[in-house]
Protein backbone atom coordinates (compact mmCIF):
# COMPACT_ATOMS: atom_id res chain seq x y z
CA UNK A 1 0.00 0.00 0.00
CA UNK A 2 1.23 3.57 -0.63
CA UNK A 3 2.76 5.42 2.32
CA UNK A 4 2.49 9.12 3.14
CA UNK A 5 5.62 9.74 1.07
CA UNK A 6 4.69 10.11 -2.59
CA UNK A 7 5.55 7.10 -4.77
CA UNK A 8 6.97 5.08 -1.88
CA UNK A 9 5.45 1.76 -0.77
CA UNK A 10 5.26 -0.58 2.21
CA UNK A 11 5.62 -4.34 1.73
CA UNK A 12 3.91 -6.28 4.53
CA UNK A 13 5.04 -9.80 3.69
CA UNK A 14 6.76 -11.95 1.09
CA UNK A 15 6.68 -15.68 0.37
CA UNK A 16 8.90 -17.37 -2.21
CA UNK A 17 8.65 -21.07 -3.15
CA UNK A 18 9.58 -23.33 -6.02
CA UNK A 19 13.06 -21.83 -6.40
CA UNK A 20 14.99 -25.05 -5.75
CA UNK A 21 15.90 -23.78 -2.27
CA UNK A 22 13.88 -23.88 0.92
CA UNK A 23 10.74 -21.73 0.85
CA UNK A 24 11.22 -18.20 2.17
CA UNK A 25 8.56 -16.48 4.28
CA UNK A 26 9.16 -12.93 5.56
CA UNK A 27 6.71 -10.78 7.50
CA UNK A 28 9.27 -8.26 8.89
CA UNK A 29 7.72 -8.57 12.37
CA UNK A 30 11.08 -9.29 14.00
CA UNK A 31 12.82 -6.38 12.33
CA UNK A 32 14.78 -8.61 9.94
CA UNK A 33 15.33 -7.55 6.35
CA UNK A 34 16.71 -10.28 4.05
CA UNK A 35 16.40 -7.97 1.04
CA UNK A 36 19.26 -5.90 -0.36
CA UNK A 37 17.43 -2.62 0.26
CA UNK A 38 14.48 -0.96 1.90
CA UNK A 39 13.90 0.06 5.52
CA UNK A 40 12.02 -2.15 8.00
CA UNK A 41 9.52 -0.36 10.25
CA UNK A 42 6.66 -1.49 12.43
CA UNK A 43 4.41 -1.44 9.37
CA UNK A 44 6.68 -3.50 7.12
CA UNK A 45 9.39 -2.94 4.52
CA UNK A 46 9.41 0.65 3.32
CA UNK A 47 10.63 1.08 -0.25
CA UNK A 48 11.66 4.70 -0.67
CA UNK A 49 10.72 6.89 -3.60
CA UNK A 50 13.13 8.54 -5.99
CA UNK A 51 15.43 5.53 -6.45
CA UNK A 52 15.43 4.61 -10.12
CA UNK A 53 17.09 1.70 -11.88
CA UNK A 54 17.94 -0.17 -8.65
CA UNK A 55 16.48 -3.63 -8.03
CA UNK A 56 15.33 -4.82 -4.62
CA UNK A 57 16.77 -8.35 -4.48
CA UNK A 58 16.01 -11.28 -2.17
CA UNK A 59 19.11 -13.54 -2.36
CA UNK A 60 18.03 -17.19 -2.16
CA UNK A 61 20.49 -19.16 -0.05
CA UNK A 62 20.52 -22.03 2.41
CA UNK A 63 21.34 -21.87 6.14
CA UNK A 64 25.02 -22.26 7.02
CA UNK A 65 25.75 -25.99 7.47
CA UNK A 66 27.05 -27.38 10.77
CA UNK A 67 29.49 -30.28 10.34
CA UNK A 68 31.03 -32.50 13.01
CA UNK A 69 33.12 -35.64 13.49
CA UNK A 70 33.48 -37.52 16.78
CA UNK A 71 36.61 -39.59 17.45
CA UNK A 72 38.35 -41.25 20.41
CA UNK A 73 41.80 -40.75 21.91
CA UNK A 74 42.96 -43.79 23.87
CA UNK A 75 46.59 -42.98 24.76
CA UNK A 76 48.86 -40.06 25.66
CA UNK A 77 49.37 -37.44 22.93
CA UNK A 78 52.73 -35.94 22.00
CA UNK A 79 51.37 -33.34 19.56
CA UNK A 80 48.40 -32.60 17.29
CA UNK A 81 48.13 -30.35 14.25
CA UNK A 82 44.98 -29.32 12.40
CA UNK A 83 45.31 -28.40 8.71
CA UNK A 84 42.32 -26.52 7.30
CA UNK A 85 41.26 -25.12 3.92
CA UNK A 86 37.85 -23.53 3.52
CA UNK A 87 35.85 -22.53 0.48
CA UNK A 88 34.19 -19.69 2.36
CA UNK A 89 34.71 -18.74 6.00
CA UNK A 90 34.46 -21.79 8.29
CA UNK A 91 34.18 -21.26 12.06
CA UNK A 92 36.13 -24.16 13.62
CA UNK A 93 36.28 -25.67 17.08
CA UNK A 94 37.52 -28.77 18.87
CA UNK A 95 35.69 -29.92 22.00
CA UNK A 96 33.85 -26.59 22.11
CA UNK A 97 37.04 -24.48 21.96
CA UNK A 98 37.47 -22.13 18.99
CA UNK A 99 40.36 -22.81 16.63
CA UNK A 100 41.73 -19.79 14.76
CA UNK A 101 39.41 -17.16 13.31
CA UNK A 102 36.97 -17.46 10.38
CA UNK A 103 38.04 -13.95 9.35
CA UNK A 104 41.52 -15.32 8.60
CA UNK A 105 40.15 -16.86 5.40
CA UNK A 106 40.51 -13.83 3.13
CA UNK A 107 39.47 -13.49 -0.49
CA UNK A 108 41.29 -15.42 -3.21
CA UNK A 109 40.41 -16.38 -6.78
CA UNK A 110 39.37 -19.88 -5.74
CA UNK A 111 40.00 -21.39 -9.18
CA UNK A 112 43.66 -20.38 -8.78
CA UNK A 113 44.47 -20.46 -5.05
CA UNK A 114 43.00 -21.90 -1.86
CA UNK A 115 44.64 -20.95 1.46
CA UNK A 116 45.39 -23.60 4.08
CA UNK A 117 45.98 -22.85 7.76
CA UNK A 118 47.91 -24.90 10.31
CA UNK A 119 46.94 -24.88 13.99
CA UNK A 120 48.59 -26.49 17.01
CA UNK A 121 45.63 -28.10 18.82
CA UNK A 122 47.53 -30.39 21.20
CA UNK A 123 46.08 -28.69 24.28
CA UNK A 124 42.49 -29.04 23.03
CA UNK A 125 42.42 -32.85 22.83
CA UNK A 126 41.73 -35.19 25.75
CA UNK A 127 41.57 -38.88 26.57
CA UNK A 128 38.27 -40.45 25.57
CA UNK A 129 35.71 -38.98 23.19
CA UNK A 130 36.56 -35.82 21.23
CA UNK A 131 34.82 -33.88 18.47
CA UNK A 132 35.98 -31.62 15.64
CA UNK A 133 33.33 -29.39 14.12
CA UNK A 134 32.66 -26.27 12.07
CA UNK A 135 29.98 -23.88 10.88
CA UNK A 136 30.50 -23.19 7.18
CA UNK A 137 30.08 -19.50 6.41
CA UNK A 138 29.85 -18.28 2.82
CA UNK A 139 32.51 -15.58 2.80
CA UNK A 140 33.46 -14.39 -0.67
CA UNK A 141 33.20 -17.91 -2.09
CA UNK A 142 29.45 -18.33 -1.65
CA UNK A 143 28.36 -14.71 -2.06
CA UNK A 144 24.88 -14.53 -3.62
CA UNK A 145 24.17 -10.79 -3.47
CA UNK A 146 24.14 -9.20 -6.95
CA UNK A 147 26.71 -6.39 -7.03
CA UNK A 148 28.64 -4.27 -9.50
CA UNK A 149 31.80 -6.38 -9.05
CA UNK A 150 29.92 -9.57 -10.08
CA UNK A 151 31.29 -11.71 -7.25
CA UNK A 152 27.97 -13.60 -7.34
CA UNK A 153 28.77 -14.67 -10.92
CA UNK A 154 32.43 -15.65 -10.43
CA UNK A 155 33.46 -18.89 -12.21
CA UNK A 156 34.51 -20.46 -8.89
CA UNK A 157 31.31 -19.57 -7.04
CA UNK A 158 29.63 -22.36 -5.03
CA UNK A 159 28.23 -23.50 -1.70
CA UNK A 160 30.66 -23.32 1.26
CA UNK A 161 32.92 -26.32 1.78
CA UNK A 162 35.65 -27.52 4.13
CA UNK A 163 38.78 -29.63 3.82
CA UNK A 164 40.42 -30.51 7.14
CA UNK A 165 42.97 -32.99 8.43
CA UNK A 166 43.80 -33.54 12.10
CA UNK A 167 47.14 -35.32 12.55
CA UNK A 168 47.74 -36.77 16.02
CA UNK A 169 51.21 -37.97 17.09
CA UNK A 170 51.08 -40.23 20.15
CA UNK A 171 53.74 -40.52 22.83
CA UNK A 172 54.44 -44.15 21.84
CA UNK A 173 55.48 -43.08 18.32
CA UNK A 174 52.26 -44.04 16.52
CA UNK A 175 50.14 -41.59 14.51
CA UNK A 176 46.47 -41.17 13.67
CA UNK A 177 44.69 -38.97 11.11
CA UNK A 178 41.12 -37.67 11.30
CA UNK A 179 40.20 -36.11 7.94
CA UNK A 180 37.07 -34.77 6.28
CA UNK A 181 35.28 -37.63 4.55
CA UNK A 182 31.86 -39.26 4.31
CA UNK A 183 31.85 -40.12 8.02
CA UNK A 184 31.29 -36.48 9.01
CA UNK A 185 27.72 -35.53 9.95
CA UNK A 186 25.87 -32.35 9.00
CA UNK A 187 22.66 -30.37 9.55
CA UNK A 188 21.42 -26.88 8.66
CA UNK A 189 22.50 -24.45 11.37
CA UNK A 190 21.03 -21.38 13.09
CA UNK A 191 22.66 -18.87 10.71
CA UNK A 192 19.81 -18.63 8.23
CA UNK A 193 21.83 -16.63 5.71
CA UNK A 194 25.08 -14.68 5.77
CA UNK A 195 26.77 -12.20 3.50
CA UNK A 196 29.97 -10.16 3.65
CA UNK A 197 27.79 -7.29 2.35
CA UNK A 198 24.57 -7.64 4.38
CA UNK A 199 25.74 -9.35 7.57
CA UNK A 200 23.81 -12.40 8.80
CA UNK A 201 20.43 -13.53 10.09
CA UNK A 202 20.82 -15.79 13.13
CA UNK A 203 18.06 -17.72 14.92
CA UNK A 204 19.36 -18.87 18.32
CA UNK A 205 16.34 -21.20 18.70
CA UNK A 206 17.87 -23.43 16.00
CA UNK A 207 21.18 -24.06 17.82
CA UNK A 208 21.44 -27.81 18.60
CA UNK A 209 22.28 -27.83 22.31
CA UNK A 210 25.77 -29.29 22.87
CA UNK A 211 26.44 -30.04 19.20
CA UNK A 212 30.07 -28.83 19.43
CA UNK A 213 31.12 -30.84 22.50
CA UNK A 214 31.74 -34.58 23.07
CA UNK A 215 28.74 -36.72 23.92
CA UNK A 216 26.28 -35.11 21.50
CA UNK A 217 24.34 -37.71 19.51
CA UNK A 218 24.11 -36.82 15.82
CA UNK A 219 22.23 -39.91 14.58
CA UNK A 220 19.49 -37.76 13.07
CA UNK A 221 22.02 -35.65 11.16
CA UNK A 222 22.81 -36.60 7.58
CA UNK A 223 26.12 -37.67 6.06
CA UNK A 224 28.19 -34.79 4.71
CA UNK A 225 28.32 -34.44 0.93
CA UNK A 226 31.73 -35.01 -0.66
CA UNK A 227 32.87 -32.48 -3.27
CA UNK A 228 36.05 -32.10 -5.33
CA UNK A 229 39.01 -30.32 -3.74
CA UNK A 230 41.94 -28.38 -5.27
CA UNK A 231 43.28 -30.04 -8.39
CA UNK A 232 47.02 -29.41 -7.88
CA UNK A 233 49.43 -30.20 -5.01
CA UNK A 234 49.84 -27.49 -2.34
CA UNK A 235 52.75 -25.08 -2.20
CA UNK A 236 53.89 -24.03 1.26
CA UNK A 237 55.14 -20.57 2.18
CA UNK A 238 55.05 -18.84 5.54
CA UNK A 239 53.15 -15.55 5.64
CA UNK A 240 52.66 -15.28 9.37
CA UNK A 241 53.62 -17.09 12.53
CA UNK A 242 51.33 -16.53 15.47
CA UNK A 243 50.30 -18.75 18.35
CA UNK A 244 48.45 -21.03 15.98
CA UNK A 245 51.49 -21.46 13.71
CA UNK A 246 49.54 -20.24 10.70
CA UNK A 247 50.88 -20.85 7.23
CA UNK A 248 49.77 -20.38 3.64
CA UNK A 249 49.51 -23.45 1.48
CA UNK A 250 48.55 -22.34 -1.99
CA UNK A 251 47.18 -24.86 -4.43
CA UNK A 252 45.72 -24.50 -7.91
CA UNK A 253 42.15 -25.50 -8.41
CA UNK A 254 38.89 -25.18 -6.58
CA UNK A 255 35.69 -26.99 -5.98
CA UNK A 256 32.16 -26.52 -4.91
CA UNK A 257 28.85 -28.25 -4.75
CA UNK A 258 25.36 -28.04 -3.41
CA UNK A 259 24.09 -29.39 -0.13
CA UNK A 260 26.15 -29.68 3.07
CA UNK A 261 29.67 -30.31 1.84
CA UNK A 262 33.00 -31.33 3.27
CA UNK A 263 35.92 -31.49 0.87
Amino acid sequence: MPSKEAESAIVHGVRVSGSGSAAVTVDFAGGDNPFTGGDVTGAGLVVASGVRGVDLVLPIESPAPLVRRAFRVTKPIASARLYVAGAGMPRLSINGQAVGSPLGAGFTAYDKRVLTYTHDVTALLRRGENVADAELGRGWYGLTDPNEWYFHAAPWHGEPALKAQLEIAYADGTRETVATDGSWRTVSGPTLNDSVHRGERFDARRVPAGWDVPGFRDRKWQAATLVAGPARPPRRRQFGNDRTGRFDRSGRGGGGGAGHPCL
